[in-house]
């Protein structure tokens, strides 16, 4: 006779949580979060919610971290600029700080106009040019001592953690005088600034988690980085290294998070989610997809995100050559060109370097003075492009920069800028520019110059492409494919099987991983054949899985024992329980709505299935 087994489920706070991949992040920040929402953002590894929700809400952080005790939750906070209508919110830190705010705080340009960067908000000045009582120091201290003190909190998420701001107005007054001032000199006041107040608040708070959006310059504080509508700001190419740099040399332990977007138009494109998904999965961070910079308070959960890869086996994978060309002037100039506008270039022998470098002085007044230029290069349309060298200044005039720019044909009828980068006297370094957007055409050459007099050492300078790149990475439970080149690239790992998903299921098909095609700026999750939970070898009787309404009923068709594993959505055991043969398992959990991972055992027959209820 079949018996039904009625099971009861408590969730555990207790409980072991898992350690597995891939992470997710809720980038929340709408201040009114309602009960019913508490479910959904308590899924997430890490969540940001806006600093006025513990004052505010404290019962709802409560509330997430009963159902999710592992979480990280991190105050939200902006650091250079302040909501118009902050006064209005009686009785919030917004309305404090507004009301706090020395008139000389706020950014301006020269003719006295205040700067906004948002709409409905005024900027504030965080260069660091002012006496003790700035706006930078102020911020430290609110962060520590009015929002870091609540336990709700495990650390602070700082907004807009730029190391450049000049680019906001050509008239912009940092430093109170009445004038427009150099933009070199707002971008180093500027920088000085974020770097006093990210060490004023990690000095006070050393244990607690420090991120900030942007903030890829400032490992020394951070544990991490927010990367914004990745990979619009800045390019795949710029911003991968810079997440993987930060996981070398930012704080410990790393919390990085990617966000994907829908750009604000709210219209989900899974290919962009997997391709930042993917890009996540290479390291150790956490990923989230949502509207997008006008709206970051979506629920949105995707097929991939239940995926259970478990731990890493090997660090990212790079297939693919990827230097297109490369100097390191130890047999001269090679095809290269050096400039001949009002300039000296030796080739010498350097004691530091230990080799051969190209050893410039420029003498000219000229905006932009060419050092050295490249042979054609033979790129891809669509290819993203890195350019770094070895770099030692000697000696160069105020305000001076050194740039990269890709120019096409002989009149230099199209030019791409790889980027700027302000100096000053240094010893030696390297430095690395990128392209933000994709190449159009062909028959480019690169150039290396400087913007403005001096002396500057180059060596090892290499060209790289994305044309040619593909990355991947082994978990114990799968792999992770990601194509970042213009070009479709094919793959065989017979020994895995793509995910079987609804949301898209021409792409998640469950199907055998032995051939896999990736589309240019694509990513995928594929699972091990040996832990599908999808589909069961034929050669044994299958176990059947039904949901009906909130009632999960398992019928293991199985002549042995059966066991059933229960977990929450994060991994953590719920229970288990021991079945004889031919009994049907019935459960209806207490919590609710939820994820959670049924593991069966039955005989030699073993299933992992993830199911929302």
């Amino acid at each position: 006779m079949i018996r039904i087994a009625i099971l009861t489920l408590v969730i555990l706070s207790t409980l072991t949580a898992k350690n597995g991949y891939p992470r997710i992040a809720n980038y929340f920040l709408d201040p009114t979060i309602r009960q019913n929402e508490i479910d959904s953002l308590a899924q997430c590894d890490i969540l940001v919610l806006d600093h006025e929700v513990a004052r505010q809400s404290p019962h709802i952080i409560d509330s997430i971290r009963t159902v999710n005790p592992e979480i990280t939750i991190l105050a939200y906070i902006v650091s250079e600029e302040i909501e118009l209508d902050s006064e209005k919110w009686i009785g919030s830190l917004r309305s404090s700080l507004f009301k706090e705010i020395q008139d000389s705080w706020w950014l301006k340009n020269s003719n006295g106009e205040y700067i906004s960067f948002w709409p409905g908000t005024r900027m504030l000045n965080i260069a660091a040019y002012q006496s003790e009582r700035a706006w930078n120091r102020y911020l430290a201290d609110i962060i520590t001592d009015s929002i870091l003190t609540d336990s709700h909190w495990d650390g602070i998420y700082i907004d807009n953690c730029w190391s450049t701001v000049s680019w906001q107005d050509s008239l912009m007054d940092v430093t109170g005088e009445g004038v427009a001032d150099e933009p070199y000199l707002i971008d180093s006041l500027w920088k000085s600034g974020m770097n006093q107040m990210l060490e004023l608040i990690r000095t006070d708070n050393p244990s607690k988690v420090i991120v900030g959006n942007g903030g890829y310059e400032y490992g020394a504080y951070l544990n991490g980085a927010l990367f914004e509508d990745f990979p619009r700001w800045g390019g795949w190419y710029r911003l991968f290294d810079a997440y993987t740099d930060l996981e070398i040399n930012g704080v410990t332990p790393s919390f990085n998070m990617i966000n994907g977007t829908t750009s604000n138009s709210g219209k989900q494109n899974y290919q962009s989610m997997r391709f930042g998904l993917a890009s996540t999965l290479m390291g150790k961070g956490y990923f989230s997809y949502d509207y997008g910079a006008d709206d970051h308070s979506q629920h949105w959960w995707f097929d991939e995100y239940n995926a259970d890869l478990g731990q890493p086996l090997e660090d990212a994978q790079i297939q693919g050559e990827t230097v297109e060309n490369a100097i390191d002037f130890e047999s001269g100039y090679e095809e290269w060109k050096a400039g001949d506008l009002k300039m000296s270039g030796s080739i010498v022998e350097d004691s530091l370097f230990k080799s051969q470098v190209f050893r410039v002085i420029t003498t000219g007044e000229e905006e932009w003075n060419d050092l050295i230029g490249s042979p054609e290069l033979s790129l891809a349309k669509g290819s993203l492009i890195k350019c770094s060298m070895k770099l030692r200044v000697e000696k160069v005039s105020p305000g001076a920069h050194l740039y990269v720019s890709l120019r096409q044909g002989e009149a230099f009828d199209s030019e791409i800028s790889l980027g700027t980068l302000p100096i000053s006297p240094i010893s030696d370094t390297v430095i690395s520019f990128y392209s933000d957007s994709a190449i159009i055409g062909t028959g480019y050459t690169l150039h290396v110059g400087l913007r403005g007099t001096g002396i500057v050492v180059l060596d090892d300078i290499h060209i790289e492409s994305t044309e040619n790149l593909t990355l991947s990475r082994k978990f114990e439970r799968g792999v992770v494919l990601l194509n970042p080149s213009p070009l479709p690239k094919d793959f065989s790992y017979p020994a895995y099987h793509r995910l079987r998903g609804t949301q898209d299921p021409l792409h998640n098909d469950g199907s055998s991983a032995s051939t896999v095609t990736l589309d240019p700026n694509d990513g995928i999750i594929l699972q091990l054949n040996d832990v599908s939970v999808q589909e069961l070898k034929k050669s044994v009787s299958p176990i059947s899985i039904e949901i009906i309404g909130k009632r999960i009923v398992i019928d293991t068709h199985s002549e042995t024992a059966t066991t059933v594993s229960i977990c929450d959505f994060q991994g953590r055991l719920v229970h288990t329980y021991d079945f004889g043969k031919g009994e049907i398992v019935a459960f209806t959990p207490q919590s609710g709505t939820g994820i959670y991972t049924l593991i069966i055992t039955s005989g030699s027959q073993k299933v992992f299935r993830k199911i929302q209820l």
